[in-house]
């Protein structure tokens, strides 16, 4: 019997040592090859949502996910790669998420990691970018010029679609084929740069040639440039390539226009009411059990044990409202904010709708056709110490908000919009015909640093005129003098939520705009199978293109050195340290141009004023007094100027910019 036993137990040990085997080569992963590339070239346009491309490529067969993870913030989409094969996946993901590293990591379906890859977006605030198309070898453009450095970047015909907006210029070779999709980049302000005589062939009539640059011909918002020389020498491609302003700066993420939406959003939602049987018990609680335990121990002759029953009833009642409450299917709070644009000539929207989940669930919302979604900024902007839903994406019209837990989670829309106000520059008044679809409880328009609010509401198919003053928040944002002007600090949740809402209009299109503010915004989607409508506060606003003549004109920052830092972003006061600071003015074309320095502004003045000469294409000293149009105010009205700083600064450590200023008599024919 003993033989038996010691027989079999080395029988076992026998099939486990050979079982080992077997079992290590099954869990050890097949080899997989992940790639993950961002924006063109790692160059990211921080106001647009960002597009993460992937690459996998499996030896067998892989099903799971792609997981995204940057801090709290992680999104997911399934994956599947057939054995021996390779597929490309894309995903929209927030602006917010593109600043710091991301991890990307493939996951099985038991949650095993099995293949990672980090990426991370440059930021172009401060560069000059161009880039090249159709050139076989790396074309010989200068990497700096007078102005900023030059990183040159390839560019192939499937980026032309999605990912010119980065681009300051674009240089096409001769006999390169020029896609469509280039020439709208270009009515959207881009500048391309072509060979001798390939302007007309391109655009034909649709170009109107510039009077003062017969090289350059106007498309929309943007410039088609025409080399004189098939290979111009340096000083030609240092007076071709000048920088223009960024319409963000990314210096301060939380002042982006989508986080800002975001807590416009998370101050906009509503609480949610009780679940309605817990609503039953408490009636039920308060009429029925109490009296119920009074007549039970009057019965028993015990009335004292009252000490020690009601507070065993309630306690067990909290625990049933507990209970109760958390299987409740409306256990989510909704909150949604809207901005509707219009700049550039064309039209956009964008939605940002929060979620506040009390438990795990998964929310599923599914867009129309025409619109697209994505997740939104991170959660570590919204709630305080929630964790943030995991976003998984399915496609561009559905994302699931999966809650594994109490948190918070977010998404963006962006799609088609209605029609916008018509505005109108008459002098020193702003004509407003509301042929929008919305009703603007209260409305105005910045230009500068000037806020002027109209008077009363501006209700749908009406129009106002609203008589500009030039009253400025000296050291407040643009976007809070706007929130204080309309009236809304009196309330302080219309407050958070309005004054978000400016801010982000600010960061969208600049400093000459009108905005109106709506109370309501409904936004129709399907949430979980089923058509559902979310309202919330929104602003509309229109960009001002025509110049609102105030007499003077505030500095722009293009560009800073790199040791340069900026306090107060958004402030007319904003103080500026730094080596060298590039600015940008907008002028009126036939007006005489006065450059002052208000020293009052407890500053001193910098110790070199350069100014941009266009006739030269290069930067010329000048002295504050009358500015010399010809030389240094171009067709489109732009003023460059690069200020030093120098020694004499050393105590102050910098100057407020506002205090720099281009000046003109308003009145003047």
């Amino acid at each position: 019997m003993l033989s038996k036993l010691i027989a079999a137990v080395w029988a076992f040990m026998a099939l486990m040592a050979l079982r080992e085997p077997v079992m290590a080569q099954s869990t050890e992963p097949a080899d997989i090859i992940l790639e993950a590339s961002i924006g063109l070239d790692g160059w990211v346009e921080f106001s647009e949502p960002v597009r993460l491309r992937v690459t996998i490529w499996s030896e067998l067969l892989f099903s799971g996910s792609l997981e995204v993870r940057q801090g709290r913030a992680v999104v997911t989409t399934p994956v599947e790669v057939p054995a021996g094969g390779e597929k490309a996946y894309e995903l929209l993901i927030s602006p917010t998420m593109a600043t710091q590293s991301i991890t990307v990591q493939l996951v099985t379906a038991d949650d095993a990691r099995v293949a990672s890859a980090r990426v991370l977006a440059k930021d172009p605030m401060g560069q000059l970018l161009v880039g090249s198309l159709g050139f076989a070898q790396e074309i010989d453009l200068p990497r700096e010029t007078t102005i900023a450095s030059v990183p040159i970047i390839e560019v192939r015909l499937d980026e032309t679609d999605t990912d010119l907006a980065v681009l300051d210029y674009l240089v096409v070779a001769s006999g390169a084929r020029v896609p469509e999709s280039v020439l709208s980049w270009v009515a959207d302000g881009g500048r391309l740069v072509v060979q001798p005589g390939m302007a007309n062939e391109m655009v034909g009539a649709s170009a109107n040639a510039d009077d003062n640059r017969p090289n350059a011909y106007e498309l929309g918002a943007g410039w088609i440039l025409e080399q004189s020389e098939t290979h111009p020498n340096p000083e030609e491609w240092g007076s071709l390539f000048v920088p223009f302003r960024e319409e963000q700066h990314l210096s301060d993420l939380w002042g982006s226009a989508e986080v800002q939406m975001l807590r416009a959003a998370g101050n906009s939602g509503k609480p949610v009411l009780p679940y309605s049987g817990t609503l039953i018990g408490l009636v039920i609680y308060a009429i029925v059990v109490a009296p119920v335990n009074l007549i039970v121990l009057r019965r028993m002759q015990r009335r004292e044990l009252a000490w020690i029953t009601v507070p065993a009833i309630s306690l067990v009642a909290v625990l049933v409202f507990a209970g109760v409450g958390s299987l409740s299917d409306h256990s989510t709070d909704w909150g949604q904010a809207t901005i509707v644009s219009g700049r550039r000539g064309s039209t956009e929207s964008m939605t940002v709708r929060a979620a506040a989940a009390n438990g795990p669930l998964t929310h599923t919302l599914s867009t129309s056709a025409g619109s697209v979604i994505y997740p939104a900024a991170t959660a570590d902007t919204v709630g305080a110490g929630g964790r943030a839903a995991v976003r998984r994406v399915l496609s561009d019209r559905q994302v699931d908000l999966v809650f594994g837990e109490a948190g918070y989670g977010t998404v963006a829309v962006s799609g088609p919009t209605a029609d916008l106000p018509v505005v109108s520059v008459e002098g020193s008044s702003i004509r407003v015909q509301n042929r929008s679809p919305y009703d603007f409880e209260v409305y105005g328009v910045v230009a500068g640093a000037a806020v002027t609010v109209g008077p009363g509401s501006l209700e749908l198919g009406s129009e106002a005129t609203i008589e500009r003053n030039n009253q400025t928040c000296l050291f407040c944002p643009v976007a809070e003098a706007v929130a204080i002007q309309t009236g809304f600090w009196n309330d302080s949740r219309r407050w958070l939520t309005y004054e978000s809402l400016s801010s982000a209009a600010f960061g969208l299109v600049g400093d000459s705009y009108f905005f109106g503010f709506v109370a309501n915004m409904p936004l129709a989607m399907s949430v979980n199978g089923e058509s559902r409508i979310i309202d919330g506060p929104g602003i509309v606003v229109v960009q001002i293109s025509e110049a609102i003549d105030i007499g003077h004109a505030s500095p722009q920052i293009v560009a800073t050195s790199p040791d340069s830092s900026l306090q107060g972003d958004g402030f007319v006061g904003q103080w500026l340290t730094g080596e060298w600071a590039l600015l940008e003015f907008t002028v009126p074309v036939d007006r005489e141009i006065m450059l002052s320095h208000r020293a009052e502004m407890f500053g001193p003045a910098p110790s070199v004023f350069e100014a941009w000469d266009w006739t030269q294409g290069a930067f010329e000293s000048i002295e504050p007094g009358e500015l010399e149009h010809q030389r240094f105010v171009n067709s489109e009205g732009a003023v460059l100027m690069r200020l030093q700083l120098g020694a004499d600064n050393e105590f102050f450590g910098g100057f407020p910019i506002g205090s720099i200023s281009l000046t003109w008599d308003p009145g003047a024919p």
